[in-house]
């Protein structure tokens, strides 16, 4: 998917998922975040609450439904306005993610 592309769909996700007030910009992760001590990064969200505006970065080294799935995920993390590091949360958002984007 182009950076176009997966911006069209945050845009669309918005407008579904009641986030129309959201100010939410789709960026290529940058290459020095992609891979952090051995682990991969596909996607992070940077929200600011308050403010109603995220950062979602796609890390562009994914197929392009790699790349959707990974938009749903941080899309849904935004919706439910929260990050925990837990790994059964991360699973959670990764499976209701799977989901929502067949």
């Amino acid at each position: 998917m182009t950076l176009p592309q997966l911006q069209t769909l945050a845009d669309e996700l918005k407008q579904l998922w009641k986030l129309s007030n959201w100010a939410v910009t789709v960026k290529w992760m940058p290459e020095e975040q992609q891979e952090v001590k051995g682990t991969v990064y596909w996607g992070r969200c940077n929200w600011e609450g308050n403010n109603e505006t995220a950062d979602i970065e796609i890390n562009p080294n994914q197929s392009s439904k790699a790349m959707r799935h990974t938009l749903y995920h941080e899309m849904v993390h935004l919706r439910l306005e929260g990050h925990n590091c837990d790994s059964f949360y991360e699973r959670g958002i990764d499976l209701i993610a799977g989901e929502l984007c067949q």
